[in-house]
């Protein structure tokens, strides 16, 4: 991953307008994607955020670097990031920070067939890689209440001896979800990440979710027959 700090000289601390005055310095060395990269990162307050997030997890001396820097004198600071800079062309696309994630909408199409808890999942690992700690949480916390639902309506069906379609039920939990949390982050990537992000691929978290449901309904199954050996549940005639 480059770090757009040294290219440009400055501490991770520098503000927007150090940041666009240095740019407007080196621009003539830099490269086109260099000069886009700094643009869509450095001077966008809330994908910096992102980004330094990023690079402080790949570059914590970088960090740590900054820090002791910041209590010299701003002339040895300086000196110090200038001869950190690495070279201004730089070539591998890889190096810059794109995110890596499974396309929002899709997540949200998929949950729909299959279960809520699937979208909510992937959105919740895609807001971990943007560095939305919170907003993970939250669909985390669809995924467990998700999950608990169904062995709650198997008991609330059991004593109240009221009966809920599945298929209700599921949709209900996923229009939920999609409306409070789920479509965030699909206007999220559109609007801010421009839906420049790696694409991640579909067979392993399909195939998980496919074993996931089976095991799931595996455990409402046992958990039924266990409702009926305790003699709260009745089975069907």
């Amino acid at each position: 991953m480059v770090n757009l700090y040294q290219v440009l000289g400055l501490s991770y601390s520098a503000t927007s307008d150090e940041i666009q005055a240095a740019l407007e310095r080196k621009q003539s060395t830099l490269d086109a994607k260099t000069v886009k990269a700094v643009t869509e990162w450095l001077l966008v307050d809330n994908v910096r955020t992102r980004y330094d997030a990023k690079l402080r997890q790949e570059q914590p001396e970088f960090f740590q670097a900054a820090t002791v820097a910041r209590e010299t004198s701003s002339t040895a600071s300086l000196q110090k990031n200038e001869t950190q800079e690495v070279p201004q062309t730089l070539q591998s696309e890889e190096e810059y920070y794109v995110p890596n994630l499974w396309n929002p909408t899709a997540a949200a199409i998929w949950a729909f067939f299959l279960s809520p808890m699937l979208g909510a999942w992937l959105h919740a690992i895609n807001w971990r890689e943007l560095g939305e700690e919170k907003l993970a949480e939250q669909n985390m916390y669809f995924v467990w209440g998700t999950a608990a639902s169904g062995f709650l309506v198997i008991l609330i069906e059991a004593v109240a001896n009221i009966e809920f379609p599945p298929a209700v039920s599921g949709i209900a939990i996923w229009a939920a979800w999609f409306v409070t949390v789920g479509k965030k982050q699909i206007e999220f990537v559109h609007n801010e990440v421009n839906d420049d992000y790696d694409k991640k691929g579909w067979g392993k978290p399909i195939g998980l979710t496919l074993l996931g449901l089976l095991a799931y309904v595996a455990a409402l199954i046992a958990f039924s027959f266990l409702l009926v050996i305790a003699g709260v549940m009745q089975l069907p005639a």
